[in-house]
């Protein structure tokens, strides 16, 4: 998960280059995580996030802003932008678990 800084319904959708989340998978599978990952494992979830946590936390805004503006285009349900500060947030992105199923 992650907090919504800003929308900007001015801004023409565009696609979103998920290049920091794909790392992040490349990693849970390179890293051969057979069992679920909480966040009571720190140190596997930060070898997850090092290096990446900036371009995912920049990738869900990114996805939050277009959906935001999908619904208000959609049945014209606009939200205020909200002003928000990651010291108001333990951490601006929150991984409470990570399960791995055979797809």
């Amino acid at each position: 998960s992650s907090v919504i800084e800003e929308i900007n319904y001015d801004k023409e959708p565009s696609l979103i280059n998920f290049s920091s989340l794909n790392v992040f998978f490349r990693r849970v599978v390179d890293l051969r995580i057979f069992r679920e990952v909480t966040k009571n494992d720190p140190y596997v979830l930060e070898d997850l996030l090092s290096g990446i946590k900036n371009g995912i936390r920049n990738e869900f805004m990114q996805l939050n802003n277009q959906v935001f503006i999908f619904l208000d285009k959609l049945i014209n349900a606009r939200r205020e932008s909200l002003q928000v500060r990651e010291s108001d947030f333990d951490e601006i992105i929150t991984i409470k678990s990570i399960k791995v199923i055979n797809a």
